[in-house]
C-alpha cells in the first residue's frame, strides 16, 4: 500500500520539513502534543486497480483518497500551513518510495475546530486522490 510511502515523502520533503519537522501522525496525534503545526492523515477509501486507468507502460493505476488535518494552536497559522501542504500535494508527479504517482487530484477542505484538554486548536482538513502504479 502506498501509505508507508507517502508518510515517507511527508517526512521527507524539503518544504514539508521546513515547517512540520517531524510530526506526522497517522489518524491521531499524541495528547500532549506541545509543537505546531502537525499533520494527521488517514485513509478514507481506496481502489485497487481502477477500471480503464492504466499508465503509459499498460502499467493498471490504483486510486486512494487520503484526509489530511493540518492544525496549529491558531487559525491564520493552520490557513497557512494548510496552503503549503496543498502546494506540494497538487505538485506531486514521480516516484514516492515503491511507487510512482502519476496524478493527485484536491477533492475537499473542511475547517474544522477542536478543544484538546483546555487547549483549542484549528484544524484544516484536505483530501486528496492519488493515482499511482507500483514501481
Amino acid at each position: 500500500m502506498i501509505q508507508k510511502h507517502l508518510f515517507q515523502w511527508m517526512k521527507t520533503n524539503p518544504a514539508l520539513q521546513a515547517l512540520f519537522g517531524d510530526r506526522f501522525y497517522h489518524e491521531w496525534a499524541p495528547q500532549n502534543v506541545s509543537t505546531w503545526p502537525l499533520v494527521t492523515f488517514r485513509l478514507l477509501s481506496g481502489i485497487e486497480v481502477a477500471e480503464d486507468m492504466e499508465d503509459e507502460d499498460g502499467s493498471e493505476i490504483d486510486s486512494f483518497r487520503y484526509e489530511f488535518q493540518v492544525a496549529a494552536r491558531k487559525s491564520i497559522d493552520a490557513d497557512i500551513a494548510a496552503i503549503i501542504f496543498d502546494r506540494e500535494m497538487r505538485k506531486f508527479r514521480g516516484t514516492m518510495g515503491a511507487v510512482k504517482v502519476q496524478r493527485v487530484e484536491f477533492a475537499n477542505r473542511s475547517d474544522l475546530g477542536e478543544i484538546i484538554g483546555d487547549k483549542q486548536v484549528r484544524k484544516v482538513a484536505l483530501d486528496y486522490s492519488i493515482f499511482f502504479t507500483a514501481n
